[in-house]
């Protein structure tokens, strides 16, 4: 299905009513006639945020098969009870179960970045019967549906009635309610589906959360789910080519992997094993995609700042175009991916992943009390690869350092998790490690610079231009990257001292 595909837009009337199983219905020949019967069987998964967020604000969105409207549905509250419904065909293939962007920039001012996953599965046996005027024509649609909710192993059924006007106007809508009710058949105090299906999750969901008495399972959970919701929201920004967006779904794909590795005791790892591996070769793609602006932008600052006699030629505009035709074509094999089967796949994966948490059975711990542990060994293998690099000879002193960010950087993620658990003390910590990975990632930078700058030089002789300015830039970053590393040993110092103390 094309992304870019506008929904088709449709007010309903609708009410519903509550019916036991074997309660027949009232008779409602006085006011129509009962025309054509038929039924249906339908499928219905609903999506929300892992907070249900749409259901608290009044708003459902399924894919649902079956019946004569199979597809994707958005409902949206309007006034009394008529609704806004959008409506796009199925998805098919790899991409089956994940929500169309349009459907979800509908509703982005009510869950922002927030992960949309299945929450409930709908299995509804309909039986349709026209209610009709005197000339024969359909005024309303009386649906009599006999529903099975399935909610992580457990089934609830229920049936009810619901009466959608097609023709007929409020008034008798409100005559059929008088009748029914008259019969035993009152409103429905839930006004859908979804709100029947969830029960005292709903409730659950509308109490502030309570990190401080949460379990490692919920702690995680929340962490990883803020992270795929970061990949949804920001995926047509992604695809845009916007350079932010690229490092911010970048970073969430980082942590994502790193999380799934610290605390993969916890985790099922067949499950998040290939998982990490996916996220890796796309985190690939995103960094070769934003690579060539950050440096780009780099040394756009660096030739500003350099003396006017060691700018020799239109060297800027010379390495913007350079770096640019690295960015376009990364980015066109970033697009490439993200229109695969695989991107669908991981998209999948990582719904179900908060959807169905692949967590063990020690996850139930309280994470006040088992979170210490995984933060200790983090912080230990920081300090490890520290001692290593210290020790390192030239030659091997760039890989051991990348390591030493490398592990700085899963500290930190670990440590971001813990915060809301753990207090202020945590988030001083991974506020520690974040300035330890920011100072190593300027050295970072400074090498990337100097392994491009051989090539942009070569290509410059090659079109017959000067590139004395490259050789003035290579010596220019090995100087930063010699100063940057020493702040980030500095860094290091400070957060070694933090976690002793």
């Amino acid at each position: 299905m094309d992304r870019a595909m506008t929904p088709k837009r449709s007010t309903e009337t609708e009410r519903k009513f509550r019916i036991d199983a074997d309660q027949p219905i009232p008779e409602l020949g006085e006011i129509v006639t009962l025309g054509k019967r038929k039924t249906y069987q339908l499928s219905a998964v609903y999506y929300d945020t892992p907070d249900l967020l749409l259901a608290r604000n009044r708003r459902t969105l399924r894919r649902r098969t079956g019946g004569h409207d199979s597809g994707w549905h958005l409902k949206l509250p309007g006034d009394g009870d008529s609704r806004t419904e959008m409506q796009l065909p199925l998805t098919t293939g790899s991409r089956a179960r994940l929500v169309p962007e349009a459907l979800r920039a509908q509703v982005a001012e009510v869950i922002g970045e927030a992960p949309l996953i299945p929450v409930v599965e709908l299995r509804t046996r309909r039986t349709e019967i026209q209610l009709t005027g005197p000339r024969g024509g359909s005024l309303a649609v009386l649906c009599d549906d006999t529903v099975t909710a399935t909610r992580r192993g457990t089934e609830e059924s229920w049936r009810e009635l619901e009466v959608e006007l097609t023709r007929g106007d409020e008034e008798l809508l409100e005559r059929v309610t008088e009748v029914l009710a008259a019969g035993g058949v009152p409103v429905s105090a839930s006004v859908s589906k979804l709100v029947q299906a969830m029960g005292e999750r709903l409730a659950e969901a509308e109490e502030p959360p309570r990190p401080r008495k949460a379990s490692t399972a919920r702690v995680l959970g929340d962490y990883l789910a803020t992270q795929v919701g970061v990949l949804q929201a920001l995926e047509p920004q992604v695809r845009a080519g916007e350079v932010e967006p690229v490092h911010q779904v970048r970073v969430a794909t980082r942590r994502l992997r790193s999380t799934l590795r610290t605390f993969r005791s916890v985790l099922d790892r067949e499950v998040t094993d290939p998982l990490r591996d996916e996220l890796k070769w796309y985190a690939g793609l995103l960094g070769a995609t934003r690579d060539p602006a950050v440096l780009a932008e780099l040394l756009r600052a660096e030739v500003a700042d350099l003396p006017a006699a060691a700018v020799v030629g239109s060297v800027d505009t010379q390495l913007d175009r350079a770096l640019a035709e690295q960015q376009q074509a990364a980015h066109q094999q970033l697009l490439a991916a993200m229109d695969s089967p695989r991107y669908a796949r991981l998209g999948t994966a990582l719904m179900e992943l908060i959807a169905e948490p692949p967590f063990g059975e020690y996850a139930g711990a309280r994470a006040k009390g088992a979170l210490p542990e995984f933060l200790e060994r983090a912080d230990r293998r920081v300090l490890k690869a520290w001692k290593k690099a210290r020790k390192s000879e030239d030659e091997a002193s760039g890989p051991a350092w990348h390591l030493v960010r490398k592990r700085a950087k899963a500290a930190r993620y670990a440590w971001e998790a813990a915060a809301p658990t753990l207090g202020a003390d945590a988030a001083e910590i991974a506020t520690a490690w974040k300035r330890v990975t920011q100072t190593l990632g300027i050295a970072q930078d400074c090498a990337l610079v100097r392994e491009q700058l051989p090539g942009l030089a070569a290509a410059a002789n090659a079109a017959g231009q000067s590139a004395f300015t490259h050789g003035v830039l290579f010596q220019l970053q090995s100087e930063l990257e010699e100063t940057a590393r020493t702040d980030g040993v500095q860094a290091l110092r400070a957060a070694r001292k933090l976690i002793q103390g």
